[in-house]
Parts: structure tokens; C-alpha cells; sequence
């Protein structure tokens, strides 16, 4: 179980600090400063895709894992996507 009791989304893989999981690095913290509208975006992309958290999204945008006006463009059809 993790610190919020709920438990780790990559089921039999061991969980060792210091060693990477699903990447071939470590992550770590980063403090980033989004406008709310980009952090509901995430939250948008991070739910249609089932993924645990806002940092695991964007490492997958970032990494280019899929493209995110995609689910953008579902949510928001009248708003044009800056």
C-alpha cells in the first residue's frame, strides 16, 4: 500500500527506492506552475486514459505515448485548445 493507503498500480513489480519501475530512470520531484485550465486539462487526459496520477501523464506526453489534443478535443469541441 502506498502513503494514501490505496494500492500501487504496477502489480508484480517490487518496489525498491532508488530504482526505476516503468522507465529506464528514476523520476524525481519536480515543481511545475500551471494555470487551472491546464491542470483540469490533465485531469481530463488523466481520467479518459485511467492513469493514477497528473506527473504519470505528463511523462507520457512528454515521452510522445500518444497525443493529448486527442482527448482534448472530445471534452472540449466549442472551446478552441491553445
Amino acid at each position: 500500500m502506498t502513503k494514501r493507503g490505496k494500492k500501487a498500480k504496477h502489480k508484480g513489480v517490487a518496489c525498491r527506492r532508488g530504482q526505476p519501475i516503468f522507465y529506464e530512470e528514476v523520476k524525481a520531484p519536480r515543481n511545475f506552475s500551471l494555470t487551472q485550465t491546464a491542470v483540469d486539462n490533465l485531469e481530463i487526459i488523466k481520467s479518459q486514459r485511467g492513469l493514477s496520477s497528473r506527473s504519470e501523464t505528463l511523462e507520457q506526453i512528454l515521452r510522445g505515448e500518444f497525443n493529448p489534443q486527442t482527448y482534448l478535443s472530445l471534452e472540449n469541441e466549442d472551446k478552441p485548445i491553445d
